[in-house]
């Protein structure tokens, strides 16, 4: 007879604690971090009464640099109000004056680079000028994935922005541990949450 265990159940045991849950911990953290995202969503769906949506468009650039035209292509034939950008292969030094050069017109942009010296990486975000942004500073850093946290205000609605890149480099591991870290925290926070990523990650 099969032994089931509710999604709060799963969520606060630790495999050592749970003798009868034959997991090893690498399933265990990617079952923990399906129920976090299930608790995410669900704790978010609200109806609410039916509004124009705002276009938002994820792009992973392999080095924006490179992608000048697919880039402006995105802008001319979709009409973003937000663009999240992952491997954008910009540095501290360059960054923003190249993103200033490349982003249209009524358009702002805020960019995390790589924080190692390493070549790639990189996130950012970019969003009309008319939408008020802000990057959460409190954000912490984890060596599992790269990400940027920005709060996006439209007129009286707040939404969390997440954008993140895992780097197929990196621990699977310790990114599902570290990405449970984060997704408690959003848990608690009072804003609509959006979450966009390339996470390399194969999930069945």
């Amino acid at each position: 007879m099969p032994i089931v265990y509710s999604r709060s159940e799963i969520l606060a045991c630790r495999p050592r604690q749970c003798p009868k849950l034959s997991l090893s911990l690498h399933s265990y953290r990617l079952l923990r971090l399906r129920c976090l995202l299930t608790r995410l969503r669900t704790s978010r769906s609200v109806k609410r009464r039916r509004r124009v949506g705002t276009r938002f468009c994820l792009i992973n650039t392999g080095s924006v640099v490179n992608k000048l035209e697919s880039f402006t292509t995105v802008f001319s034939d979709h009409s973003p109000d937000v663009v999240a950008l992952t491997e954008t292969w910009l540095t501290h030094d360059n960054g923003d004056q190249i993103l200033s050069t490349m982003v249209p017109g009524g358009f702002s942009f805020i960019q995390v680079p790589r924080p190692s010296s390493r070549r790639g990486g990189g996130v950012a975000v970019v969003f009309k000028s008319t939408i008020a942004a802000t990057l959460v500073a409190d954000s912490q850093a984890y060596d599992s994935f790269e990400h940027i946290d920005v709060r996006l205000k439209f007129g009286t609605r707040t939404l969390r922005l997440l954008v993140v890149y895992r780097p197929p480099r990196c621990s699977e591991s310790d990114f599902l541990r570290d990405f449970s870290l984060v997704l408690e925290i959003l848990l608690v926070t009072r804003d609509d949450v959006l979450i966009v990523a390339d996470f390399n990650l194969h999930v069945d």
